[in-house]
């Protein structure tokens, strides 16, 4: 870790300020919603082991442009069901571009979800480039439970620090004083797999009773299937049935199970299954 680095495993000890703010406030960058084209994050999910075993998920870049980031920010959400993070450190292209020493990186720890910070030099002069699988951050886990063999339930998220000082946090990098927008990919699912909320079938970007009701009228009133026909796969099966109406019904209003992954965020279908999602109007 860099020398203005903060332990805050476990959510014990936190950082002062949410780690996007930090990186604002240390670049004068602010976010913004354009998006860089062929430059990429990466997570690479490893697949779980034993109770107890560990598992180092890397946090990658792929730039294909002449473009260099200064500084970048990373934001995960995780199943606590089946990993308890125990550990961020910086990958070996950002130790390399630094020559071993970042000047801020501060990683944010939660219960459910991981921000990091990261300026690579106090005057700029350190960047990445271009290149390939370029290793920037390095997650820690140990397995707490989920089938062996599944992938890590780690996804790309946008959220907010759970506890006081509250602060929003996303994926974003510096190019030119800028802050912009990667491109988001979870191994090798495809660019043009859209980002989803598992549950929310009518894509207003939350779960409520309008989600069982939109999948009821789906299945039997012949309603329409909405933007994202993959997110209405709420106990996420593989199919949209009448399973899945319940599911929603249950966790809303009986304390039953939350919707897997991607859930309560945008993030990923980790499970592809064939249902079409477009992206537009999915809410994320």
């Amino acid at each position: 870790m860099g020398r203005w680095a903060l332990s805050t495993l476990g959510g014990s000890s936190r950082s002062i300020l949410g780690a996007s703010v930090l990186l604002s406030l240390v670049t004068g960058a602010l976010p913004t919603d354009a998006q860089v084209d062929g430059l990429t994050f990466r997570l690479t999910l490893q697949t779980l082991g034993a109770p107890g075993t560990p598992v180092t998920v890397p946090h990658t870049a792929d730039n294909a442009t002449a473009l260099e980031f200064t500084a970048y920010t990373l934001s995960v959400c995780f199943d606590p069901a089946g990993v308890i993070p125990t550990g961020v450190t910086a990958g070996a292209d950002l130790l390399d571009a630094t020559g071993g020493s970042v000047f801020f990186f501060v990683p944010e720890i939660n219960v459910d979800s991981i921000a990091v910070g990261v300026v690579l030099s106090g005057v700029g002069i350190d960047t990445i480039g271009s290149g390939v699988g370029l290793e920037l951050t390095l997650l820690a886990f140990q397995v707490s439970g989920g089938a062996v063999g599944t992938p890590a339930p780690i996804n790309f998220c946008d959220f907010t620090s759970p506890l006081p000082p509250t602060f929003p946090h996303t994926n974003q990098l510096l190019i030119g004083g800028e802050s912009y927008l990667p491109g988001l990919l979870i191994g090798d699912i495809p660019d043009s797999n859209p980002r989803m909320i598992r549950g929310d079938g009518n894509g207003d970007s939350n779960l409520n009773i309008a989600d069982p009701v939109h999948t009821l009228s789906y299945l039997f009133q012949s309603g329409p299937a909405g933007p994202c026909h993959d997110s209405m796969d709420a106990n996420d099966d593989g199919g949209v049935d009448v399973a899945d109406a319940v599911h929603g019904l249950q966790f809303l209003f009986d304390n039953g199970s939350p919707p897997p992954s991607p859930f309560p965020t945008c993030g990923f279908d980790l499970t592809p299954d064939g249902l079409p999602c477009t992206g537009a109007g999915s809410g994320c």
